[in-house]
């Protein structure tokens, strides 16, 4: 296992050189030109070359590449054209709140898809299991900044039940924190749980199926041994696999949600940088999404060890 988990390290530093390749190339086929969103419509030719030629980006783009993974591999992502401020630094002030929601909406996902799939699988033919089998069409059905604005309209304009938009820190204070949480971690979460209880469903189902719960049931053992003990375990391994994917998918889902309820997150710096044209932001925040979205998929291989330990890595 642990020469498992080197070689997957080691893996991730090439994987990181072409993300960056990629992402270099189409920030820079994007039309549009930083110097000219930075300055205005109304600066001059010269103003504009002036300024082009202070960023460097009068060169040639292998140029350009060469100098921004130069920087990259001493730690340096650059710094931002519209602030000014390093991108490191504002990648680091704005992912705890990205953190905090990504964190809040999986653990939603979870909470509910989990005992919900459980449900609509062990009473298929009933009401629970109609409703488990319907509502992930429904969650998936609604993509996240239609039900965002939804949930502003309901809950934060009509209803006044919760704010529609904003942020408080946590150690400012954790009931306002909770309030601005709630909506935007419903309209983040809503399809990685419809997506997760579909999943939870079909896979205890088909485990259920299986030859040893039938001997299981045959030996006397209880109901819910046999649910808990032989087809859950089994059951989880495919739903683990879909949430370390969903880890990534939630970052990527967090640029339209933070947009949408001005959450003060990566995904809203990136946003504005792709508006502003701003190159080393944009690229900064996919690369840090990036690493992370390798990392959860090296945890997401460590525990199908633990939860199946016929799972070995050679």
């Amino acid at each position: 296992m642990t020469a498992y988990i080197l070689r997957r390290l080691a893996m991730m530093a090439p994987v990181a050189v072409i993300v960056t390749i990629i992402v270099f190339i189409l920030i820079h086929l994007t039309p549009g030109d930083p110097a000219r969103a930075y300055l205005g419509e109304e600066a001059t030719p010269e103003s504009v070359a002036a300024f082009r030629h202070e960023l460097g980006l009068d060169q040639p783009l292998p140029v350009q590449y060469i100098v921004y993974l130069g920087n990259l591999l001493h730690g340096n992502l650059g710094n931002s054209i519209k602030s000014h401020e390093p991108v490191a630094q504002a990648i680091f002030e704005r992912f705890p709140a990205t953190f905090e929601l990504g964190l809040t909406s999986l653990v939603f996902a979870l909470v509910v898809a989990l005992p919900a799939g459980i449900v609509g699988a062990l009473r298929k033919d009933s009401a629970a299991g109609l409703v488990a089998s319907v509502a992930p069409l429904v969650g998936v059905s609604l993509p996240n900044f239609f039900l965002g604005i939804l949930l502003i309209l309901v809950f934060g304009l009509y209803l006044r039940l919760f704010p529609p938009g904003g942020f408080t820190a946590f150690a400012e204070s954790p009931i306002d924190n909770l309030r601005h949480l709630i909506l935007p971690a419903i309209s983040l979460g809503t399809v990685s749980a419809a997506i997760n209880l579909r999943l939870m469903r079909s896979s205890l189902l088909e485990a259920l199926a299986q030859d040893y719960v039938r001997t299981a049931r045959a030996k006397g053992l209880a109901a819910r041994l046999v649910t808990g003990r032989h087809a859950l375990r089994n059951a989880l391994i495919p739903v683990v696999t879909i949430v370390g994917i969903q880890v990534g998918l939630l970052l990527e889902g967090a640029f339209v949600t933070e947009t949408i309820f001005a959450w003060p997150g990566i995904g809203r710096l990136a946003v504005e940088g792709i508006f502003m044209r701003d190159y080393p932001v944009v690229q900064g925040v996919v690369l840090v999404v990036a690493l992370i979205y390798m990392c959860a998929s090296l945890l997401v291989d460590v525990l199908y060890v633990y939860i199946d330990p016929r799972i070995s890595y050679a």
